[in-house]
C-alpha cells in the first residue's frame, strides 16, 4: 500500500511518498541496497504491522530499476498456519509467497533474509516447525530459484525471549533439525 493510502489522503501520505521516491531513486542510482522489516509484527498501532507485507515493495522495485531490497524475517509463514482465525490457511496467502512472487518477477532486485526464524527453534506451539518446513518445501517447488535470493541474517539476541531457548542451551544445545 502506498504511504498515501496508509496515512490517509492528506498531505502526510503524499509527503512520505515523495520522500521515499527520492530515496529509492538515489539508492538505485548509487547502488545502495535497502533492508526493510517484512514480518507481521511490531505495529505501532492496531493493523500497522500489515504495512510490512513484502507485496508492498512491488511498486517501488518496478518504478526504480536498479533498486535492490532485502526484506527481513522471511520464513515465519504466519498466514499459512492453521489458527481459529485462519481455519483454512493457503500457502498463496502467506507473505513468503508474496515475496517469492516478487523475487520471481524481479530476480536481481529482491532478496530475503532468514533472521529471527523462530520456527527453527522448535519451541512454541506443537507442529509449527514441521508446518513451516512443509511450506518451505512447497514454496521451493513453485519458486525453485528462491533459494538463490536468501541471505543469512540474525536477530540472535531476540531468540533469548523465545520459549525453551535457555533450556536448549543448558541441555547441550540439542540439534533442532533442518529443512531439506
Amino acid at each position: 500500500a502506498s504511504a498515501r493510502k496508509a496515512f490517509g489522503k492528506g498531505k502526510t501520505g503524499a509527503k512520505i511518498d515523495e520522500a521515499l521516491g527520492q530515496l529509492y531513486a538515489w539508492c538505485a542510482e548509487e547502488n545502495v541496497p535497502i533492508i526493510a522489516h517484512a514480518a507481521e509484527s511490531n505495529g505501532s498501532s492496531p493493523g500497522y504491522e500489515k504495512r510490512a507485507d513484502p507485496a508492498n515493495w512491488k511498486a517501488a522495485v518496478e518504478a526504480h530499476p536498479g533498486l535492490r531490497v532485502c526484506l527481513a524475517h522471511f520464513a515465519h509463514f504466519d498466514q499459512g498456519l492453521k489458527t481459529p482465525k485462519n481455519p483454512n490457511p493457503k500457502l498463496a496467502n502467506t507473505w513468503e509467497w508474496h515475496l517469492a512472487k516478487l523475487v520471481d518477477a524481479q530476480p536481481e532486485a529482491v532478496f530475503a533474509d532468514l533472521s529471527y526464524c523462530t520456527a527453527a527453534l522448535g519451541a512454541g506451539k506443537q507442529g509449527v516447525r514441521g508446518a513451516v518446513v512443509d511450506m518451505f518445501s512447497r514454496l521451493r517447488k513453485s519458486f525453485p530459484d528462491i533459494w538463490k535470493r536468501l541471505i543469512f541474517g540474525t536477530d540472535w539476541i531476540m531468540l533469548g525471549q523465545e520459549e525453551g531457548f535457555f533450556n536448549k542451551l543448558e541441555n547441550g544445545g540439542k540439534q533442532i533439525g533442518r529443512a531439506h
